[in-house]
């Protein structure tokens, strides 16, 4: 209940902000956020005796998708649903477990037909293929740096703009899995863990990325210290001071309670590195629609509220998932 309580508000204040003259700088709130099922995907495989499909639904503030609209199927055969219990996972997300086992050779499908009750916009649908059945990875992997140095970038902005322009420096890093590991890329969730503390960002406030994957992608993320920093309001992005950083990245496999951790990466940061890089005097707003500034000040504060409660709400989340 007091989770819907503040989607009730954000969205209210969402209505607010969204009636209000428009201009070309102000974000609009999605009617429903995104879908996810994991693993899924172009080319993906998994083994045989991957335990779960990792399910995240669409929401709004009225009601939480129903897991009796999930089918799974062969892609041989897809008008035949297979049997499978649902199980409750953290922040009121699902586990699908198989009644039977799956067979290797074969092609699966996983087709969440919940719809957006504003866009009737469907649920996600994914395919997989299943390989033969591995031991579960014992070790993760090394972590490597890709590129480095001082860039532009768009961050989450948590006021009416949702993304705004800034300059990092900052390290793109990437898994090179060990060999036990790579059977099970497609189906482990990953975290990143700097100097010990769980490391996230987010480019657009509402872009979620997929169940255990950053906005780069799966085993890959980015660390970053703000060249701007001593200038940022309460709703900017911050970032990690300057200096040297161990970076580790931490990979689970739902369903199981196995936890697996890559070898140390140290990173160095440094935005003295090189000269000072001016911003634009107009940055981009990150792709975001209307709001006037009046709309601003109540999206500004929705947004706030959503963020800080986040958290807080997620063992209430759980429960009430666990309780359906």
């Amino acid at each position: 209940m007091i989770a819907m309580r503040t989607m009730v508000l954000v969205l209210a204040a969402a209505s607010v902000a969204l009636s209000a003259p428009r201009t070309a700088t102000a974000c609009s709130l999605p009617a429903c956020t995104q879908g996810f099922l994991v693993p899924g995907g172009r080319g993906v495989e998994v083994p045989a005796n991957i335990p779960a499909v990792y399910w995240r639904p669409m929401r709004s503030y009225e009601a939480f998708s129903d897991p009796v609209n999930v089918v799974l199927a062969n892609a041989a055969d897809p008008k035949t649903s297979l049997a499978f219990t649902v199980q409750p996972a953290d922040h009121g997300d699902f586990l699908l477990v198989p009644s039977a086992p799956l067979v290797a050779g074969q092609r699966y499908l996983v087709s969440d037909h919940n719809e957006c009750e504003q866009t009737q916009s469907p649920g996600p649908e994914v395919a997989f293929a299943v390989g033969p059945a591995v031991a579960m990875p014992s070790e993760l992997g090394t972590l490597v740096v890709t590129s480095a140095g001082i860039e532009r970038a768009g961050l989450a902005n948590y006021d009416s703009t949702c993304s705004s322009d800034a300059i990092v420096a900052q390290a793109s890093i990437q898994l090179e899995p060990a060999a036990s590991a790579i059977p099970w890329m497609n189906a482990l969730h990953f975290e990143t863990l700097v100097d010990g503390e769980p490391w996230s960002f987010r480019n657009i406030v509402w872009e979620v990325p997929a169940p255990g994957a950053s906005p780069l992608g799966r085993g890959r993320d980015r660390v970053f210290e703000r060249c701007d920093a001593d200038h940022l309001s309460p709703t900017q992005t911050t970032g990690l001071a300057r200096g040297k950083h161990v970076v580790t990245m931490r990979a689970t496999l739902p369903g199981t309670g196995q936890v697996i951790t890559s070898s140390p990466l140290e990173v160095s940061l440094d935005c003295a590195a090189q000269p000072d890089t001016q911003l634009d005097p107009e940055p981009s707003a990150g792709g975001c629609n209307a709001g006037g500034s009046g709309a601003a000040l109540w999206l500004a504060a929705a947004l706030l509220a959503l963020r800080s409660r986040s958290r807080r709400l997620a063992p209430e989340r759980s429960k009430g998932a666990a309780s359906q």
